[in-house]
């Protein structure tokens, strides 16, 4: 639910602007005009006043709409204590008081970036009214209107030719386009592509049972677009309790999201729509969460955990755990009840693949960019990566850039052994006598059949033989593959000053 902030920048300035659809066709619906109307309590009115009933401490005015909303969304950059906020379709007549919540952080107050308020769904309205614990007036409101029938959908569609779960396209749940493009028509949030390698599990925190679940995925499209301002919805697919399946963030598969703070690249982020923290998750709904999990991360092992991003973490997993979570810190999400079903979803998704993935990957070929090297000079080391299993190849740091000294190990320069994933480990000895300790990860994770090249260098130190020896290490599972090797020698400086001819092989480095 959570993107990283500083790339997709808060737009504050939305006003009243008015966003509506544009023009379609049979095959792809017009977008649904999902409306946005920014209401702040310090341009349009003196702030709170204290209530006269106690327990509701201070209430601010009775604020009409331009137009209907079924949404609210909420932004401050001071704290306030116990806000919340009802509703009305006449001005009347109000329903309960509800909390505006802040299940999870969106950026960091302290440093300047304001607090958002949770996605607040509600019946069509007309009116709303805030409360708070003490007089405040730095609220500012979002008032969504995305509530447009959208129950008669077009036959689901795929999209891409090999998939077997029918997912609703943005088009199909009428997606607004525009909201991804800036005033100037620059888009806020350029897509970006990884290879998955985890699922992440959440619930959207709104409201269970709602009438119109479409209604519910344009109006977290558009609190994630307007609201926090950063152009697209948040999660790569979202599920509702029938069991549909919408697709979410812009750009296909591979697309990276915005979902969980700092673990967006190289993870799928799966929505289910509701709050789950005591409601019981509907079995249609788990049952399509397993299903498009085993289409769509079909070679990502859910049983299976391997290092990412800064720990330890299962492959198929809830936001809390990507987050990190305490009672009373962190996000809860995805909600208790739907966390306590991820052991049985990891097995029911892996009853639907058949069998586990597994990944088996092969060096194919080792270069050296010379056989004949000066001392003091750079030895750069090519290997060639295919992944023949039938699993994802988890892979982390060190980048293929860092340039080893040749009395450098890996954990020297800062990368220690991560569990689960795999690196390129190379041993210039002859032997493997230094335990192989040149080490380099993969430039991405990497699927059953893909092939990567990674080109490795170390400062070489001393004249002499060289036996360069690599193979590929699955570290903390005691796997690897069974090494190749290459001759090398390395010529001092005192031996090459009385040569009369420099052979033209010879590789020299300015380090």
């Amino acid at each position: 639910m959570t993107a990283v902030l500083t790339r997709r920048q808060f737009v504050l300035g939305v006003g009243a602007a008015l966003l509506g659809g544009v023009v379609g066709g049979e095959a792809s619906p017009e977008p649904a005009p999902t409306r946005g109307w920014r209401w702040r309590g310090a341009a349009r009115s003196e702030g709170f006043r204290i209530a006269a009933d106690a327990p509701h401490g201070a209430v601010g005015e009775i604020v009409r709409a331009p137009y209907s909303f079924n949404a609210i969304g909420s932004v401050w950059r001071k704290p306030i204590a116990g806000l919340r906020v009802r509703t009305s379709a006449d001005g009347v007549t109000f329903g309960p008081w509800v909390p505006v919540t802040t299940t999870e952080m969106h950026g960091d107050p302290a440093t300047g970036d304001p607090w958002f308020g949770d996605l607040v769904l509600t019946s069509r309205a007309r009116f709303f009214q805030l409360g708070a614990d003490a007089p405040t007036d730095t609220v500012s409101i979002d008032l969504i209107d995305a509530s447009e029938d959208g129950t008669n959908f077009p036959r689901a569609i795929a999209l891409q030719s090999a998939v077997t779960v029918p997912v609703i396209s943005r088009a199909a749940w009428r997606a607004d386009e525009k909201l991804r493009y800036d005033e100037r028509g620059a888009e806020l949030w350029t897509p970006r592509y990884f290879t998955p390698q985890k699922v992440v599990v959440h619930h959207t925190a709104t409201a269970n049972g709602e009438a119109d679940p479409s209604a519910t995925v344009r109006a977290v499209h558009y609190y994630h677009a307007r609201t926090l301002g950063w152009g697209d919805i948040g999660y790569n697919y979202l599920i509702d309790r029938d069991g549909k399946i919408y697709e979410g963030r812009y750009g296909g598969v591979g697309v990276e999201a915005g979902h969980a703070y700092g673990h967006n690249s190289g993870s799928i982020g799966i929505a289910c729509l509701g709050t789950f923290t005591s409601a019981a998750v509907p079995m249609e709904m788990r049952t399509a969460l397993a299903r498009l999990i085993a289409d769509r991360a079909r070679f990502i092992d859910p049983l299976d955990s391997s290092w990412f991003v800064d720990g330890p973490m299962s492959n198929l997993m809830g936001h809390r755990d990507a987050i990190g979570y305490r009672p009373g810190q962190g996000t809860a999400c995805p909600g208790d009840q739907l966390y306590a079903q991820l052991a049985g979803l990891r097995e029911q998704v892996v009853s639907y693949l058949g069998a586990r993935p597994t990944a088996d990957v092969r060096i194919t070929a080792m270069r050296l960019n010379s056989d004949t090297f000066v001392s003091n000079g750079t030895m750069e080391v090519t290997l060639e990566v295919r992944n023949v299993g039938t699993g994802t190849v988890a892979s982390d740091g060190p980048p293929s850039s860092l340039l080893y000294d040749e009395r450098d190990t890996y954990t020297s320069r800062g990368y220690p052994s991560r569990d689960g994933i795999w690196r390129t480990a190379v041993d210039i000895t002859g032997g493997g006598a230094n335990g192989f300790p040149f080490r380099w990860g993969l430039p991405d994770a990497l699927e059953p059949g893909a092939s990567a090249t990674i080109r490795g260098s170390v400062q070489l130190r001393g004249a002499g033989a060289r036996g360069v020896v690599a193979k590929l290490v699955q570290e903390g599972r005691a796997i690897e593959t069974a090494p190749i090797s290459v001759a090398a020698r390395v010529i001092d400086q005192a031996t090459l000053s009385r040569r009369a001819l420099i052979p033209v092989s010879l590789r020299s480095s300015s380090a």
